[in-house]
């Protein structure tokens, strides 16, 4: 059961086949070499069943951002005045979506007709200030250019069927078998098959011990780590203010990494703790850390060197993030989350 809660989020409506979806790079856009990868991607979509609106900052790049900031909050914004428009998907992250978040009218997003938006990377700043600041559900999940060569019973179409989901529903994930080590190249090989080459088993770690069995319970918000610690004492990051609203039900906390140094990822995660975020929630879960110059080895060591001095526990080398494939967390969705020997089944009530 639920514990009710007078903050309970706002949920979308369901994403079904013949609505439309909305492609805008909020953050960094696709430059001209990655287009035909970019087309393929769209092609898939459509195949899936889905229309597609074209935003204007979409098709260029320029110093790590699609358009002007002020282009990229109007057309943003336009697509959710658009009530055509179901879902927005960007193509990819970014760095610069930060920039963006005091030209969002999060008041408007919130009374207008409710729409998942879905994505990761720089694409959860937004995600994570919509639901922290509007109350509405956000989805943590593919990007656009992760779509290349999607299908039947391929691992990243699973999301086609959580956005498809009713208000009140149950989404149950199982974790995956295997992932990915190489993404291949976009360029050459547009719509190249992404190849799970390597066996995945979540951890556990807590109190500086690792454990096989854990099981949390709480209302899931979180997004990229690289990006996220940098709204820490901005209006778009109040995590305290947030935890209050959700105190009846709990938090469970989930980050994902971009690849940063080690150095960096203990730097951020130590932000976040003295910053108050780690307090008084259930227990973080963490995404796998993309192949790096630095071996795994060595963010793990910076992550359990943080985390052994915490009073929560930690899920990593989860499903969720920067290796496919990955998991759809929406935000704001009541969860739980059983973990046994390195397995797990993530349950998200929509309600």
């Amino acid at each position: 059961m639920i514990p009710t809660s007078p903050h309970q989020p706002i949920f979308p409506a369901p994403l079904h086949k013949g609505t439309t979806v909305g492609v805008s790079a909020i953050s960094d856009g696709v430059a001209g070499a990655y287009h035909p990868h970019l087309d393929k991607c769209l092609k898939n979509l459509r195949s899936l069943g889905y229309k597609v609106i074209e935003g204007d900052c979409l098709r260029d790049s320029h110093e790590g951002v699609s358009a002007p900031r002020e282009d990229r909050a109007r057309e943003l914004m336009a697509m959710f005045d658009n009530s055509n428009i179901s879902a927005i998907i960007p193509p990819w992250g970014g760095e610069m979506f930060i920039d963006t978040l005091p030209l969002i009218d999060f008041a408007k997003i919130k009374s207008s007709t409710n729409k998942w938006v879905m994505g990761y990377s720089d694409t959860s700043t937004f995600l994570f200030a919509k639901t922290l600041v509007s109350g509405v559900a956000t989805a943590h999940g593919p990007c656009l250019m992760d779509m290349g060569t999607i299908g039947d019973n391929h691992p990243l179409t699973s999301w086609t069927d959580i956005l498809n989901s009713e208000i009140n529903s149950q989404i149950v994930q199982k974790s995956f078998p295997r992932c990915l080590t190489v993404w291949p190249d976009m360029v050459k090989g547009p719509g190249s098959p992404l190849l799970f080459d390597k066996e995945t088993h979540w951890k556990a770690f807590y109190q500086g011990n690792d454990i096989q069995h854990l099981e949390l319970k709480g209302r899931l918000i979180g997004g990229c780590l690289e990006t996220l610690r940098n709204l820490v004492g901005t209006p778009y990051g109040d995590f305290n203010k947030l935890k209050k609203k959700w105190k009846n039900e709990g938090v469970i906390f989930y980050l994902e990494s971009a690849g940063d140094l080690p150095s960096t990822v203990y730097r951020n995660l130590w932000q976040l703790k003295m910053a108050g975020w780690f307090e008084g929630i259930k227990g973080v879960v963490l995404g796998r850390f993309p192949k790096m110059t630095y071996p795994e080895d060595s963010y793990i060591r910076a992550v359990l060197s943080v985390f052994k001095e915490c009073e929560i526990p930690l899920i990593y080398d989860a499903d969720i993030g920067h290796v496919p494939p990955q998991m759809v967390f929406i935000n704001g969705a009541y969860s739980q989350i059983n973990f046994n020997d390195g397995d797990a089944t993530v349950v998200q009530n929509l309600g």
